[in-house]
This record gives C-alpha cells, structure tokens and sequence, in this order.
C-alpha cells in the first residue's frame, strides 16, 4: 500500500517553515509554492496589456485567458472553458450572476435556498428583494436526538417546497460547519423530476462547492447542475474563484455586466466587468493538480 510522504507535502508550503501551525482549514489554505512561482514569473516578465500583438503580451494572454479557464473546466469537468467564469470571491460571482438575472426573473418567482454561507444566499436573497420573488428555506433537521450537530438536509423536505413558479434552487455540496456532504446528483435528479412534475418552466440549480472542494472533486456534467462555485484559496491556490455557468444559461438567462461599448464573444465574459486579476488567474492553473 502507498505511503503518504508528510514531510514531501509539506516542504512546497513556504509558509510551513515558519513552525507555526495554521488550524484554518474551514477560511483557507496556504498558497503552493508552484503557485507562489507562477505569480512572481507573471509579474515579473508577463505583466503586460493582453491582446497587443508583441510575443510577451501573446504568451500572457494565452496563459491567462486561455490556459487558465481551460484548466479550471477541466478540474469542475465543465463542457467547455467558455463556461468558466473567473471572481474575487465565490460571494463577488454569485452576485454578478443574481445581477445578470434581473431581466430573466419576474415578480412572483420562487427560490428556494439553504441557510448556508453568505455566498449562495445573500445574492438571491437581494435579486428576490428586487424583483418581487418568494423565499423558501430548505432547512437541515436533525438525524440523532442525541446529537445536537447531527443536521442534515433531506430531500423530502425540499419536495414538497418546489412548485409551478419555482426558479432558483440554491444549496450547498458541503456544510462549511458541520462538514456534512449532500448528495448533489441525486438531489438535482429530485428537483428536475419534481419541477417537470409540478410544471415548472425553468429551474435552475446553484450549488456552492466552496467547503466541498478541498476534499471531493466537483463533476458538473455529472451532477447536471446549472450553477457551482469554488475558491481556489480554499485549495492551495490565491485568493480567487472559478464559477461554472452552464452555456444554456449564458446564452438565455444572462444579460451582460460587462462594459457597454464590448461586443462579448466569449459568453463567460458577459459576468466579468474589467475582466478578472490576471495574476491571479494565472497562478491559480498549477493548484490542485
């Protein structure tokens, strides 16, 4: 059996030098020493206007525009990188996507979310705010009666919550808390069949992997979710998120945040005003590899 190499793992941490140990696992990670290269070697020789045609600002741009959203739809196994969209936070992005609904949303329409972290609920509880959509709570219910912490979410409670005017399902992969998992397949599998069921024109799914993704991989192909969000701080990476949109919704449900004057050929860009951090967009590429 394979032996796991502590000390291996722990020499391309820098920050693992100092003797300090850092118990931050649930705010973030330390940054890889790949990671902490790309950057420097970015700034430091590529920090140029991206799109000219000299070859510093051609390789710059190839690695931040094209490399970097490539590998991150290989890592969430998005269908295509212009469904990758890049952000701050996975808060900034989820609330530049609730921004871009407010055309597609209508005074009426249900969302139905977790009380889970800020990120997946704050952004739809303002769009609901604006344009005169119901909130419903699929709320955790205790497994053990014994156990206070033993929440956990289940289906058949969020069920009965959907119906012909459902729009928005928001929840979490993972407790950022309790580090409970849910179910992701088999729960967006339930909301699809029971919103064809009720009648519901449009669904669409958000989940936020933010907790989730230092421990399991995220498929969004093979969960058929619509919308899933993670930090690349969380796993080893800068302070930057990769949100994956899929196309349908791009394309549908989307009106651009971008400047006005841009024609946006890459239907990602359409929820990136002033682009995302190039160097951190970069850097990010050689994390979680």
């Amino acid at each position: 059996m394979a032996t796991f190499d502590v000390e291996k793992a722990r020499s391309q941490f820098p920050a693992l030098r100092g003797g300090y140990v850092f118990a931050d696992n649930a705010g973030g990670s330390q940054a890889a020493q790949t990671v902490i290269e790309r950057l420097t070697d970015y700034l430091s020789n590529t920090n140029v206007q991206l799109g000219a045609d000299y070859s510093v600002s051609v390789q710059s741009t190839t690695r931040a525009v094209v490399d970097a959203p490539r590998e991150a739809a290989r890592l969430m196994n998005a269908a295509s990188p212009d469904e990758i969209v890049f952000g701050m936070s996975s808060t900034m992005n989820l609330e530049n996507l609730a921004r871009s609904l407010d055309d597609d949303v209508k005074e009426g329409d249900e969302f139905i979310l977790t009380e889970e972290h800020e990120a997946n609920v704050g952004p739809w509880k303002k769009l609901a705010a604006r344009k005169g959509a119901v909130l419903k709570y699929w709320r955790p219910v205790p497994t053990d009666p014994e156990n206070p912490y033993s929440l956990k979410l289940r289906t058949e409670d969020l069920l009965p919550l959907i119906t012909a005017k459902t729009r928005i399902v928001a929840f979490t992969a993972c407790s950022n808390i309790l580090g409970s998992i849910v179910p992701v397949k088999e729960v967006v599998k339930a909301i699809r069949e029971e919103a064809k069921t009720k009648g519901s024109p449009k669904v669409e799914i958000s989940v936020d992997c933010v907790a989730y993704a230092p421990h399991r991989l995220i498929d969004v192909q093979d969960w058929d979710v619509d919308i899933a969000v993670f930090s690349f701080y969380k796993v080893y990476g800068p302070h930057i998120s990769a949100m994956y949109v899929r196309a349908s919704v791009l394309q549908g449900s989307v009106t651009s945040i971008a400047h006005h004057f841009l024609k946006v050929t890459n239907v990602g860009y359409k929820l990136m005003p002033g682009g995302p951090g190039r160097p951190l967009t970069l850097s990010r590429s050689t994390s979680r590899r």
